[in-house]
């Protein structure tokens, strides 16, 4: 594995795996490096074990539009919306509105 940033979250995952941001993180690096199912996996577990983190709602449901997946983005957005709203974190919640808008657009 060449990506280092890749490499050290991935031990730093080992001694922290109660650690949403670490997993976060693994995810977008898989991202960022094309290895997109892998990256789904990770946004996965991700979002199986802490529904309730927000900065995944926005990112995940890109990855997905980019899988093709484009009712699951859809759905992934519309929950994190209602997250991102229930903590009361507002700029996420438009953030996350802005892309199911966009995708919602691009769907008809």
């Amino acid at each position: 594995m060449e990506n280092k940033r890749l490499k050290d979250l991935l031990a730093v995952f080992e001694s922290r795996k109660d650690d949403p941001f670490i997993r976060y993180a693994i995810a977008l690096e898989l991202k960022e490096e094309d290895l997109l199912q892998q990256s789904k996996e990770h946004f996965t577990e991700l979002h199986s074990l802490f529904p309730d983190y927000v900065p995944q709602y926005f990112h995940f449901g890109k990855l997905l539009e980019q899988l093709e997946e484009q009712e699951q983005a859809k759905e992934m957005y519309v929950q994190g919306i209602q997250i991102a709203e229930a903590a009361r974190d507002w700029h996420a919640a438009s953030e996350i509105r802005g892309a199911l808008e966009l995708l919602e657009a691009s769907m008809f």
